[in-house]
């Protein structure tokens, strides 16, 4: 995760200087059992399966959107805006080791690739912290991106040498136009696996995660 000095005054103005704030011993993760990865079926005409989505990208920056009710039988909700402007719903993104790929569906130039989170639609002013940890490939990614492919950790991909997620630390969303947001600048070339920390509306003290892959460059297919 980077900071420029061209994208300084923009993050400023969309995050309102929010703050790092330490990890608390006292709040729970919630640690959801290997049978919810049977998840949902039905889906509806705004979601996507599990795989790979393609994000809408305008100036170099992709738009996400993550929720939790606070169930612990929930894997809550990962959103990608598409080209289309549309929502669509990632299948496989809770805290575990298969995971699935976000990129830009057009390539990004320069050498910054922006996310932009906000929280929602129906827990908008919970909070939600978010880090990005670099990986490196160990598959031919571009030619394996398709809607069926699934990231697996420790055999698609490895974290970078040297990057840990247990030792970077947690950047919180601050409460801005009705929501919480946060946005975080990726080095464009390096693809993260960006783990998603989300408060419970329940119990101030309750958190689950999430931790898709996000790339910062375009490839690979994504059959409609």
């Amino acid at each position: 995760m980077i900071r420029t000095t061209q994208h300084r005054q923009e993050l400023q103005e969309l995050n309102h200087g929010g703050p790092t704030r330490p990890h608390s011993a006292r709040r729970v993760i919630y640690v959801l059992p290997a049978s919810a990865l049977s998840r949902r079926s039905g889906m509806g005409p705004g979601e996507q399966g599990r795989g790979h989505i393609e994000a809408g990208v305008s100036e170099q920056t992709m738009d996400v959107r993550v929720d939790w009710s606070g169930s612990t039988s929930s894997l809550g909700r990962f959103e990608v805006r598409v080209s289309s402007g549309e929502w669509h719903t990632c299948g496989l993104f809770d805290a575990g080791s298969s995971n699935d790929v976000v990129s830009p569906a057009k390539e990004v130039t320069g050498d910054v690739f922006m996310a932009r989170f906000q929280r929602g639609p129906e827990q908008p002013l919970c909070l939600f912290g978010v880090k990005a940890v670099p990986i490196v490939w160990n598959c031919a990614i571009d030619e394996l991106l398709n809607r069926d492919f699934v990231a697996e950790r420790g055999m698609d991909y490895d974290y970078e040498e040297g990057a840990n997620p247990k030792v970077i630390p947690w950047t919180y969303s601050v409460l801005a136009g009705g929501a919480q947001k946060l946005t975080i600048e990726l080095t464009r070339g390096r693809d993260y696996e960006v783990w998603v920390r989300l408060q419970s509306p329940r119990d101030p003290n309750g958190w689950l995660e999430q931790d898709p892959v996000i790339r910062t460059t375009s490839g690979g297919g994504n059959p409609h």
